[in-house]
């Protein structure tokens, strides 16, 4: 072939194929996150258990789950946009979902039991990791249901915190905050954690279980904006499946980083040394390492 000159051709079938593509599979995959918070409230609220003898409407969900009819809506339409529920006018059946009902040979609740709840006793182990009594307002970045705060605020009665969680998120955030009893000192505000600006006004930042969604550069880009609202004083909680810096303990962290990388875009487990190494470059100052229960340990920094 001579240099700088076309090759004209007929479309072929492979040009007719691809034509046909569509973003659907990127944008799925990157919404999995958004996806799989969805079906663990799902799951929490016995949405699934509500249809295994017959279909329902929204009014006897909201009777069976406790919830508001408009937040059972909310959680059952996404879960027939996911494809686990069948919806026919105002009626909901169980589709794929059958299988977290209980009554099919397999019963994949305790799965998703697990996935949601491994780090339940971590949550539960963060107030006594580390001291909040000195601090009086609390940010839950992306705080999803509202575990980690409402652990918090069990614990130290003086903390008043906010839930800062994704539209589509935040009623089971306020239905989980309500159940615990807890509303007029745990808020929720809508925003996406990683665009725009972090309310301010907090001495002390959680980020529980995000850091693992995320390239190194994201994650860099979210602990600056993080710093941004933090006052001089202000401590940085960062809780997941911190491991060493071979990769290769604790076990459990070792193995889900392949999980990450395999249902997440840029999923990853960091070790504590390449967070280390994020915090003196977005404005931090390394304090603390801790285990909290299980896999899942605590890294605590403070403005620099």
């Amino acid at each position: 072939m001579t240099t700088g000159t076309f090759v004209h051709r007929s479309p072929g079938r492979a040009d007719r194929e691809t034509s046909t593509v569509t973003p659907e599979p990127i944008i799925r995959l990157v919404s999995g996150p958004m996806a799989a918070k969805h079906v663990f409230a799902a799951n929490e609220t016995g949405i699934f258990e509500a249809l295994v003898d017959s279909p329902a409407t929204i009014d006897a969900l909201a009777a069976h789950t406790g919830l508001t009819r408009s937040a059972v809506q909310l959680s059952a339409d996404a879960m027939v946009a996911l494809d686990l529920l069948e919806r026919d006018g105002d009626t909901y059946r169980n589709g794929a979902a059958a299988f977290l009902t209980g009554r099919m040979p397999a019963d994949l609740r305790p799965f998703l039991h697990f996935r949601e709840k491994i780090n339940y006793p971590a949550c539960r182990a963060i107030p006594e990791s580390f001291d909040f009594s000195a601090h009086r307002r609390l940010l839950d970045v992306g705080g999803g249901t509202g575990s980690w705060t409402i652990a918090v605020a069990q614990f130290y009665p003086h903390l008043e915190a906010t839930v800062l969680e994704l539209p589509s998120v935040i009623s089971m955030t306020r239905a989980c905050i309500a159940e615990a009893d807890l509303t007029s000192r745990i808020a929720v505000q809508e925003g996406d954690v990683m665009t725009g600006h972090l309310p301010t006004g907090y001495d002390v930042f959680l980020v529980a279980n995000l850091i693992h969604y995320w390239a190194p550069r994201d994650n860099r880009a979210l602990l600056e904006r993080v710093r941004r609202a933090a006052g001089p004083d202000a401590r940085l909680l960062l809780a997941d499946f911190w491991t060493n810096a071979p990769r290769t303990e604790p076990l459990h962290g070792a193995l889900i980083a392949g999980e990450f990388a395999l249902h997440l875009r840029d999923g990853d487990a960091y070790s504590v040394d390449e967070v280390r190494g994020w915090l003196p470059q977005t404005g931090w100052r390394f304090v603390d390492y801790a285990s909290l229960a299980g896999p899942q340990s605590l890294i605590v920094a403070e403005a620099a």
